[in-house]
């Protein structure tokens, strides 16, 4: 997927089987945001963000301003940034196995002539 900065984006990641299903979201590899469902009819029990901020000085936004795990699973981008270029990794697990989907953003600057 390729999106100017500045857009909004949602990766679409949904899961069949709710029942005691951890979601994770991983970017480039690493831990990213997850996503906890008790049973079949929880929308989402809750979610979690792993520690992370997106820009060192601490000015240009947190996780939670910019990106948030929807009850269905889906990882929304808000206010795209070069920065959020990148593979992201739905990886859904419960006791009966797992399964993930792979997903690649680029994010392009606005150019005017």
């Amino acid at each position: 997927m390729s999106v100017f900065v500045g857009a909004t984006i949602a990766l679409e990641c949904s899961v069949t089987n709710r029942q005691s299903t951890e979601l994770h979201w991983l970017r480039d590899n690493k831990p990213f945001a997850y996503l906890t469902y008790a049973n079949e009819e929880d929308q989402a029990s809750q979610w979690e963000n792993y520690e992370y901020s997106d820009d060192p000085s601490g000015t240009g936004g947190s996780f939670r301003s910019r990106h948030k795990v929807a009850a269905s699973g889906a990882l929304q981008i808000f206010n795209a940034r070069i920065l959020d270029s990148g593979k992201y990794t739905c990886l859904a697990s419960n006791s009966h196995g797992q399964a993930k989907v792979d997903a690649y953003l680029t994010v392009t600057g606005l150019y005017w002539l």
